[in-house]
């Protein structure tokens, strides 16, 4: 695994935010999405979901479908689920 050396390198890697400003993902369904969001940023991507909400449980599973070697999820506790 290489070290990354800067913010700047996670955010604009080479030719990303060329490929952000042809707006092409625009159209793209939300597996598609998930696939380009995982492709480009694994490992250090990771869904934050509350198990509270219903939509962040039907993210988790479209991105275990994908890929659940890649797929990482954190959760904060606050205290307000039983």
């Amino acid at each position: 695994m290489t070290q990354v050396q800067s913010v700047a390198e996670l955010t604009h890697t080479p030719g990303l935010l060329s490929e952000i400003a042809r707006a092409q993902e625009e159209a793209w369904s939300p597996v598609q999405l998930l696939e380009w969001g995982l492709d480009r940023f694994a490992p250090r991507i990771a869904l934050s979901a509350s198990f509270g909400a219903p939509e962040g449980l039907v993210v988790l599973d479209m991105m275990h479908r994908i890929d659940p070697a890649r797929t990482r999820v954190f959760t904060i506790d606050t205290g307000r689920l039983p």
